[in-house]
């Protein structure tokens, strides 16, 4: 992802514009839940993942599952 996000900077007239991704990601097991609750919750759960990439810096992957187990 780093290497791409290189090769999509570019030069502007303020200086060199960089691209930073984070992302959270979530997994299904089994659902036990009905499909809408199951969806609520994954999108809960990556979201949540989402922040602490944000928080812990640029160019991260966080999964839920590391979340849980903290």
């Amino acid at each position: 992802v780093e290497d791409m996000l290189y090769l999509y900077s570019q030069a502007t007239s303020n200086g060199q514009l960089m691209l930073t991704a984070s992302f959270g990601v979530t997994e299904l097991h089994a659902p036990k839940l009905p499909a809408d609750a199951a969806a609520a919750a994954l999108l809960r759960d990556a979201d949540t993942a989402l922040y602490t990439s944000k928080h812990e810096g640029r160019n991260r992957v966080t999964s839920a599952a590391d979340e849980t187990s903290q």
